[in-house]
């Protein structure tokens, strides 16, 4: 019994000290896909369009709003649900050129 209980221990021992050895070469390639993953968002900027954002429920009713990646930003459409509609949350050229007109700065919708 005392053999027994000795080989089920060194074999979890080379078990764990083979897991150890192993993860050290995996961590390295773990690493890599993180930072591979990371980097995405960055390598497809301003290549993806059309995608939505969360939707954003209006306390109250039956309408949500929610961004969307346009080319050169976003817009935000709003949607009545009961209506079964959607259109632009405003009309975001109008607010670009009055943001542009008070601050000076350029703005694109």
């Amino acid at each position: 019994m005392k053999l027994k209980l000795l080989i089920g221990t060194f074999a979890v021992f080379i078990a764990i000290s083979q897991f150890r050895t192993s993860t050290g070469a995996q961590d390295q390639g773990v690493k890599a896909d993180f930072d591979r993953a990371n980097g995405l968002s960055q390598r497809v900027a301003n290549k993806v369009h059309d995608v939505a954002g969360t939707p954003n429920w209006i306390a109250g009713g039956s309408k949500f709003w929610y961004s969307k990646s346009v080319k050169g930003g976003n817009q935000f459409v709003l949607v009545d649900a009961v209506a079964a509609t959607k259109a632009p949350a405003f009309d975001h050229d109008k607010l670009a050129a009055a943001m542009a007109k008070a601050t000076g700065s350029t703005y694109t919708n």
